[in-house]
C-alpha cells in the first residue's frame, strides 16, 4: 500500500533505537501485492546499488528499469523474507529482487506467480478487456512465471490446521514416547497437505506463542539470527 516503504523506514528506526539490529524478517505471506513503487522503495532500503526490477513489453512506452540508490541503505543487516502461495505481484518483486541480488534468504513455500503487467480497457457498453502489456524481469534476468512463482531457499510448509487429518495425526504423535515421536515427526513433515487444510498465519501476539504454531516463522527467525 501507499506509504509502506515509509512505514518500514520508521519501524527500522524504532528497532535501531532499542539496540543493535542484526537480523530482520519481512513477512509477505498472504500479500497479494499492490504498488510497484512501494516494493521498489522497500528493496532500495537494503541494496546500495544496481538493478531492482525492469519492465519489458513490446511497446517502448511499456519498458522501464529501476535501480537502487545508496542513501539510507542498511547493507549489513541480515535479511529473511517469508513467502507463501498468497504472495503475489509487488510482494514477489520485493522478495525476488532481494533473492536475486543475494541480499535475502527466502523461507516458506512457493509464491503465487504473478509477473505480468496488465491494463484494463473499458468500453461504452460496460464491458472491459484486461490485456497483458509487459512482464517484470528480476535482476537475475529471470521472469516471475505466471502460476509458478518464486522458489524459497528454505522450503517450510505451514502447519496443518488442528482439525485437518494431518493435524489430528500430529496431535496423536504428541502423546507417543519421546523416542517414537522423534522417529515419526520428520516423516510427518514430508506429507503434503491441501492449502485449505493449513493453519492460518497469525501476525499478532507474543513471538514465542506464534513461533510455537508457525514452523515457517520459526525457521525464518533461526535464519535471521547471525
Amino acid at each position: 500500500q501507499r506509504e509502506a516503504a515509509a512505514d518500514l523506514r520508521r519501524s527500522l528506526a524504532v528497532l535501531e533505537q532499542e539496540g543493535a539490529l542484526e537480523g530482520l524478517v519481512l513477512d509477505v505471506r498472504g500479500n497479494a501485492g499492490g504498488l510497484l513503487e512501494e516494493a521498489i522503495a522497500m528493496v532500495d532500503l537494503f541494496v546500495e546499488e544496481g538493478p531492482i526490477v525492469r519492465i519489458e513489453g513490446r511497446d517502448d512506452a511499456e519498458r522501464e528499469a529501476f535501480s537502487a540508490t545508496a542513501g539510507g541503505t542498511r547493507a549489513g543487516l541480515k535479511l529473511v523474507v517469508l513467502i507463501d502461495g498468497g504472495s503475489a505481484s509487488a510482494s514477489e518483486i520485493l522478495a525476488g529482487a532481494l533473492q536475486a541480488r543475494g541480499r535475502a534468504t527466502l523461507v516458506g513455500s512457493p509464491s503465487y506467480g504473478k509477473g505480468s503487467v496488465q491494463r484494463v480497457y473499458e468500453f461504452e457498453d460496460g464491458a472491459a478487456l484486461k490485456l497483458t502489456v509487459a512482464r517484470y524481469v528480476l535482476p537475475s534476468d529471470t521472469q516471475i512465471e505466471d502460476g509458478e512463482g518464486l522458489q524459497p531457499d528454505v522450503m517450510v510448509r505451514r502447519a496443518p490446521a488442528a482439525d485437518s487429518p494431518l493435524g489430528r495425526l500430529n496431535a496423536e504423535v504428541d502423546h507417543l514416547p519421546p523416542e517414537d515421536r522423534a522417529r515419526i515427526t520428520p516423516l510427518l513433515a514430508d506429507l503434503d497437505t491441501n492449502e485449505d487444510e493449513r493453519a492460518a498465519v497469525t501476525w499478532m501476539g507474543p513471538l514465542a506463542t506464534r513461533e510455537a504454531v508457525d514452523p515457517q516463522l520459526r525457521q525464518a527467525m533461526a535464519e535471521a539470527n547471525p
